[in-house]
């Protein structure tokens, strides 16, 4: 499956069905966040059963760290630059774009879920 993106759908106790149906929202949020920036983000690159890496993989390779639109986006997906900022200090240098995808990767997944539970009533 999804490497971290399983615990959190553990932890949301969906059944097989909606699994991959919440990975596909989740990836698609993603690239519909990133287009608000303007940024044209290839997530048919995305592997799901290895999605961290597939999308810290992308983010490495456009640099995104040093790109501009960066606090943008932050701020748009609503995480805390000093929190992203902190748990990037906190990281190996090798594992910086992990953190960083997994930060995004959550919250856009979180973002999901809250319309999928409005939607549905609960």
């Amino acid at each position: 499956m999804c490497d971290e993106l399983d615990i959190w759908i553990d932890r949301a106790q969906l059944n097989a069905n909606d699994r991959e149906q919440i990975i596909a929202a989740t990836i698609e949020q993603v690239r519909k966040d990133f287009a608000l920036q303007g940024i044209d983000l290839q997530t048919n690159k995305f592997l799901n059963e290895r999605l961290v890496y597939s999308f810290s993989t992308l983010l490495d390779d456009m640099e995104f760290l040093h790109d501009t639109r960066l606090p943008a986006l932050l701020y748009q997906l609503d995480l805390k630059e000093s929190e992203i900022s902190y748990k990037l200090t906190s990281s190996k240098p090798a594992e910086v774009y992990k953190v960083l995808a997994r930060s995004i990767l959550k919250r856009c997944f979180e973002k999901v879920m809250w319309r999928r539970k409005y939607q549905s009533g609960e």
